[in-house]
């Protein structure tokens, strides 16, 4: 009761009598004592146990004489007691100066207090049993705090001035009588939130200092850390209280989890986190609680603390994959029992694991947040991170980079392999020199009980080393030295290796690969020759029929890294896959929610996705991939196709072959790609408009993710050199005409004559909506029209430069010979926006070609009709009029000139008027021709129509006569 009796302050009057005792209960100065010590006193004196004195006035005592209370406010901070509601205290202990009660609690009592202004009733009060106090409570110790006896926690305050019916009772109110107080109230919540109190006594300072004795050890765990945006959530909402983070060994899992649970115990407003480690699990446990129950006592009581304090306690649970292999049959009870402790606690659970794990667990949906994953290291925290490690950027895998910074010579770049077997040589050569002995012969010998430990931990479980095999591996001096270098760790019930990605790597060296995949694949473990992944391929030897599982607890699905590893080995994994392939589809199919369907499905796709060199693996693929869109209900998830590390162009043919079968779904991954990966997905995704199944999806992927990359789109059409791809070119023309300007002025300066081409045949047709846009299609233009060597394009760049009114002028006369010319680059169009500003000598052209054999002249009046150009209009009608003349034959396209001009407007009523009386001299025939024209419902139409010539005048050998 040292410390108790240290905190003891001393309440005396001015003239320095003693009046009771007082003790401090929170950090800001607050001293708790009973009301009499103050009664009728307007100052006072506190003498702490170190002799200091301080003066308190009246305005400094807060007065609770309906409960027998008071508490004094001073500028001196003593170290608190912490305060207890005494719920279950009978054994209880009163300090005092040099000396301490013990008693008990023998009932409660209502006791009379005569303050000095009235009295008071108080309800409740203890009635104290105290061998030492026959004759009551000496008066020096009114004030004095009750301690529970078991929690050392304050429960009650000792009072000499309440009576009650037994003479010379010891008397004591205790702290839940007077929690109505609001004064008292918020005594109590701060003290609960900054004194510890443990046992029965437990408050929310004690849970937060039990809590943070789990996560203590924590910091070497975080090590030099980066922060990264897929770092795992600290908080979520308390509707469902699972968070799971999913990743693969060596992804800086645990380095993750244990920064959220420091950055937590180290807020400015702490948050109660406990650590724990899957294989601190038991495989008795009913429940995560258990294990809690294990390092935080009472956790259940705890967790409503927290929730209470509205500081809800988290549990980390990192690598539940090493919980006990006993534990695994009942995971489900055990998963219900935590779900429901802790909907009914308020506690959260943040869980890391390996996705094989996760796909196991049995939580309700409800109360499981959607899983975050966790990969590896974006870019630039990577850079960030070999920066601090002294490395140079380039690996993003984080314990790659931790593995690279404690080699000897982190500058080199070695495979993985080599990376984790130098990890191993070296670990064991500084375990010889903590023998002693640093010579290559015991490093070796190092090095083979290290690899012996490996093949123990094969064995049927979790993948732990026994204690008892430890101490057989490393006898002696042996232990020491191994856990002291970190190679290998305690864990729980025995140990494991510190990194899960190297003891998966190491045990797979050591693993029976056709043994081990016998038994997950339920085949017949006699010597057999894999069959060919092909449908219709060789076999050897028949296929015996599937054997039963073996007895006993199956592999755990979270035990797939050390047979994946072993597979990864392999010179030639082939034989391997297709023997995993024929288990998914073919005649050795194993059933969809079997054991050896998940094992099957899931080594194969995370063997192929981790291939060094994927591609040799490309004939299984494409007949993985013809498989898998032949399958009613393809096994193999799509987002394994889009995760291959294989060239875009053929994860793209990959995903082709998926579609074949009419499943829409690899389409959606297609559009995923073109969103993440243009530049290369375009050109890919081009060479489907060859495909005569696949053209029109390709052109809608196409055409809805252009805005993606409009100008790499634009190179990979022009690439394709398909009609297609053409037709598509055209239509961005009209769409995206600022993307086709960028892309004909790129092709026109491309070295490639194949571009220039394109450029002319595309130019053309675009509308430059804006003054760059016209800019350059000028430049493009020039830039043709400057090589003499490919003049047969130089009628495309007159095009564009009569289309330009600041270029028109000087290029219209070139323009208008080759258009007479006959040149192909050049149509009535091509002059056409010259005809108002330049009519004569567009008209000159026109009538060269007007009188030509063919299309032209149908063109040149298609041209004439709809083409406004007020100052061309006499000269134009004069030239349909001199070419009807000629040309009978051509009134039906001279009538759609007529109908077209009439849809002009008014302004065309004196030259149309004109051209329909000159048809007086044209015979009947062609005259029927305009009638059809003339039908519109405007009234210009009509006006003409009625100017029409009805009937041929009459000649003289044409009239009328009878018979005489």
């Amino acid at each position: 009761m040292r410390r108790v009796d240290e905190a003891l302050v001393r309440v005396s009057d001015t003239s320095g009598r003693q009046h009771g005792l007082a003790v401090p209960v929170d950090h800001q100065g607050t001293l708790l004592t009973s009301h009499e010590v103050v009664d009728g006193r307007s100052a006072l004196l506190l003498t702490w146990p170190g002799g200091a004195v301080r003066r308190l006035t009246a305005d400094d005592i807060t007065a609770l004489p309906e409960y027998g209370l008071a508490l004094l406010r001073t500028d001196a901070v003593l170290p608190p007691l912490p305060l207890g509601g005494g719920q279950g205290t009978r054994l209880i202990q009163l300090p005092g100066p040099g000396f301490t009660l013990q008693g008990g609690v023998a009932g409660l009592v209502t006791a009379r207090y005569a303050a000095a202004e009235r009295w008071h009733l108080v309800a409740d009060v203890w009635l104290l049993e105290i061998d030492q106090a026959p004759h009551g409570l000496p008066v020096e110790l009114a004030g004095a705090p009750v301690l529970d006896a078991e929690t050392g926690a304050v429960v009650a305050v000792a009072t000499a001035a309440l009576r009650s019916h037994r003479r010379g009772a010891v008397l004591a109110v205790p702290l839940r009588t007077a929690v109505g107080h609001p004064a008292v109230a918020d005594l109590l919540s701060r003290n609960a939130v900054s004194v510890p109190a443990y046992g029965r006594a437990l408050n929310l300072a004690g849970v937060l200092e039990l809590a943070a004795a789990t996560t203590s050890a924590l910091a070497p765990l975080v090590g030099p850390r980066v922060d990264r945006a897929d770092a795992p959530p600290a908080d979520w909402t308390q509707d469902r209280p699972i968070q799971a983070v999913l990743a693969e060994p060596g992804s800086g899992l645990t380095t993750e989890l244990a920064a959220v649970a420091l950055r937590r115990a180290g807020s400015a407003t702490r948050l109660p986190t406990v650590w724990l480690r899957g294989a601190e699990l038991r495989a008795h446990d009913t429940s995560l609680l258990d294990a809690v129950n294990r390092v935080l006592p009472d956790a259940e009581r705890a967790c409503r603390l927290a929730t209470a304090g509205h500081r809800p306690l988290l549990i980390v649970l990192d690598r539940p994959e090493e919980m006990p292999a006993a534990l695994l049959p009942t995971l489900a009870d055990w998963s219900a029992g935590t779900g429901r402790l802790l909907r009914r606690t308020g506690a959260r659970l943040l869980i890391g694991c390996r996705p094989e794990f996760w796909e196991q667990q049995q939580f309700s949906a409800e109360d499981v947040q959607p899983p975050h994953r966790l990969g590896d290291l974006p870019p630039e925290p990577a850079a960030e991170l070999a920066r601090r490690l002294g490395l140079r950027p380039g690996p993003r895998h984080p314990l790659t980079l931790r593995l690279l910074a404690e080699l000897p010579v982190p500058e080199a770049a070695p495979s993985r392999a080599e990376l984790l077997e130098a990890t191993v040589d070296f670990a064991c050569l500084r375990i010889a020199e903590r023998l002693a002995h640093p010579d290559r012969r015991t490093a070796t010998a190092a090095a083979g009980r290290v690899h012996e430990a490996a093949r123990r931990m094969l064995g049927p479980g979790s993948g732990a080393l026994s204690y008892a095999d430890f101490d057989e591996i490393f006898p002696d001096a042996w232990g020491p030295a191994v856990l002291a270098e970190g190679l290998i760790v305690p864990a729980g019930q025995g140990y494991r290796f510190a990194h899960e990605e190297l003891s998966e790597w190491i045990q797979g060296v050591h693993l029976d690969l056709p043994a081990a995949l016998d038994a997950l694949l339920d085949d017949s473990p006699a010597p057999r020759t894999a069959p060919s992944h092909r449908r219709g391929g060789p076999r050897t030897t028949p296929v015996p029929p599937p054997q039963p599982p073996p007895a006993g607890i199956p592999v755990p699905h979270h035990r797939i890294g050390p047979v994946r590893e072993a597979l990864l080995r392999l010179a030639d994994p082939e034989p391997f896959l297709s023997r995993l392939v024929l288990r998914l589809d073919g005649p050795e199919a194993a059933a969809p929610e079997s054991p050896s369907h998940w094992w099957a499905l899931n080594l194969l796709c995370s063997l192929l996705l981790r291939l060094p060199e994927p591609e040799a693996q490309l004939p299984l693929l494409y007949s993985l991939a013809a498989r898998m869109s032949a399958h009613p209900a393809p096994p193999v998830p799509l987002a394994f196709w889009s995760a291959l590390p294989l060239p875009t162009q053929i994860r793209l043919d990959l995903l082709r072959e998926l579609a074949r079968g009419g499943d829409p779904a690899p389409l959606d991954a297609v559009a995923a790609l073109l969103r993440a990966d243009p530049a290369t997905a375009f050109p890919a995704l081009c060479r489907w408009l060859q495909d005569e199944q696949f053209a029109a999806s390709a052109l809608h992927l196409l055409r809805g993710h252009r805005r993606v990359a409009l100008d790499d789109l634009a190179e990979a059409l022009v690439a394709a050199a398909h009609p297609r791809a053409d037709a598509l070119l055209r239509e961005l023309a009209v769409i995206e005409p600022s993307a086709l300007c960028r892309a004909v002025d790129r092709w026109a300066h491309d070295p490639r004559p194949e571009r220039h081409v394109a450029a002319a045949v595309h130019a053309p047709a675009i509308t430059p909506a804006t003054a760059p846009d016209r800019a350059l299609l000028r430049f493009t233009a020039e830039t043709l029209l400057a090589r003499p060597t490919e003049a047969e394009l130089h009628g495309a760049a007159l095009t564009l430069l009569v289309a330009d009114p600041e270029t028109r002028s000087r290029h219209l006369p070139a323009a208008v010979d080759r258009y007479a010319a006959a040149d192909p680059h050049l149509t009535p169009r091509s002059l056409a926006p010259a005809l108002d500003s330049h009519p004569t000598l567009v008209l000159s052209g026109y009538r060269t070609r007007l009188h030509q054999p063919g299309e032209e002249a149908a063109a040149i009046l298609q041209t004439l009709g709809s083409t406004q150009a007020p100052r061309a209009r006499t000269a134009a009608a004069r030239l349909v009029t001199d070419y009807l003349a000629q040309h009978p034959e051509a009134a039906a396209p001279v009538a759609a000139w007529l109908d077209a001009r009439i849809r002009h407007g008014a302004a065309e009523h004196a030259t149309l008027l004109r051209f329909v009386h000159d048809l007086a001299e044209h015979p009947g025939p062609v005259r029927d021709a305009f009638a059809g024209a003339l039908g519109g419902p405007t009234p210009l139409h009509r006006e003409l129509r009625s100017a029409l010539p009805r009937h041929e005048p009459m000649q003289g050998s044409d009239q009328p006569h009878g018979r005489l």
